[in-house]
Formats: C-alpha cells, sequence, structure tokens
C-alpha cells in the first residue's frame, strides 16, 4: 500500500471513531447542529495535513483540542456565547413505568445543575463524563494545567452534588 493511500484509510477510519463525539462536543459548546458540523469538518480538513506520527499517540487529544479551538473562534466572530447541551439524556427503561419516571425526573434535575454551571466548568464535565477524557487529555484539550483541570472538576462536582441534594 502506498504512503498517500494509508494516509487515508488512516484518516477516514479517524473519522469513523471520532465524528459523532467530536459533533456532540462541538454543538455543547455553539449550541448550533450546523455550526458543530462545520467547527468539526474543519477539523478532519487540518487532520488531513498532518503526518500520522506526529498525532498518532494523542489522536483523540488533539481532534478535540482543534476542534476547540476552532469552536472558540466562532465564537468570537458571532461575539456570543449561547447555551450549552452537555448531557445527552438515556432512553429510560419503560419495562418499569415508576423507575423509568424517577430515572428521566433524576436526568432532568442533572441536565438543569449542570447547565447552571460556568461555562469553563460544564466544558470540563462533558469531557469528563460524556467522552470519557482523563484530566490529563482534558488538560491538552483545554490547555490548562492537570491540577486545575482536577480543581474546576472537583469544584464542578461538589455544586452539582450541592444542587441535587436540595
Amino acid at each position: 500500500m502506498n504512503q498517500p493511500q494509508a494516509h487515508r484509510l488512516w484518516v477516514q477510519s479517524t473519522v469513523d471513531r471520532y465524528q459523532r463525539p467530536l459533533l456532540r462536543y462541538a454543538a455543547s459548546l455553539l449550541g448550533d447542529d450546523d455550526r458543530a458540523a462545520d467547527a468539526v469538518q474543519e477539523t478532519f480538513c487540518r487532520l488531513c495535513r498532518q503526518r500520522r506520527e506526529a498525532i498518532d499517540d494523542h489522536l483523540a487529544a488533539w481532534l478535540f483540542a482543534v476542534c476547540r479551538r476552532h469552536v472558540i473562534d466562532l465564537l468570537r466572530k458571532s461575539q456570543r456565547m449561547g447555551p450549552t447541551q452537555t448531557l445527552n439524556p438515556n432512553t429510560p427503561d419503560v419495562s418499569d413505568p415508576p423507575a423509568a419516571l424517577e430515572q428521566a425526573e433524576l436526568r432532568d434535575r442533572v441536565h438543569t445543575a449542570v447547565t447552571q454551571l460556568p461555562d469553563r466548568q460544564r466544558e470540563l464535565v462533558a469531557l469528563k463524563f460524556e467522552h470519557g477524557f482523563s484530566y490529563k487529555q482534558i488538560a491538552e484539550i483545554t490547555g490548562l494545567t492537570v491540577t486545575n483541570v482536577g480543581y474546576l472538576l472537583h469544584t464542578a462536582v461538589t455544586a452539582l452534588r450541592r444542587e441535587l441534594q436540595s
């Protein structure tokens, strides 16, 4: 297999694996699916120009960081920060209606509590709990230190617990 063909296959497999998570992430920051799709498309265009060996060992963090920078550029251009959607609801278990109702109510309370967090904390909660990134990966994506990521997540989780216990 020649080099350009191998690169195309790598890019295609990366798109297949990361397109949905990146779309959810960008949409959560932008509050707009169309603009999120544009940000993700730009992310993959930048991937096409990268050498695999330069980013393969930290590919997910690189993709999310590039996407995040593009989203920030879009937000600066529009000069507005809209509300974000960070938690995707899970389908409730309809075989137990009372439990399904309780689960839906809790999910709504959590979603409401998360939307009340400051933007930075809301973003970090999404990266950690929705996308499953480690503190180190979140630090790479956001440009924060690992310690700062830990502090901000701790503060966010504490605020969420306090809100949900009231």
